[in-house]
């Protein structure tokens, strides 16, 4: 999750575009995020 905040922190930086591209940008990691938990879940559960 730190990791994940940092990247969001740097490209923020790096890339000071328009509030879309952010936007977008914010709900493609959180995807990301959800995915990997889910993958983690599944590992765990069998």
């Amino acid at each position: 999750m730190l990791l994940l905040s940092q990247t969001t922190i740097w490209w923020l930086l790096v890339e000071p575009s328009s509030v879309d591209v952010i936007r977008s940008h914010m709900q493609s990691l959180f995807f990301l995020y959800i995915y990997a938990c889910n993958q983690q879940l599944m590992i765990l559960t069998f």
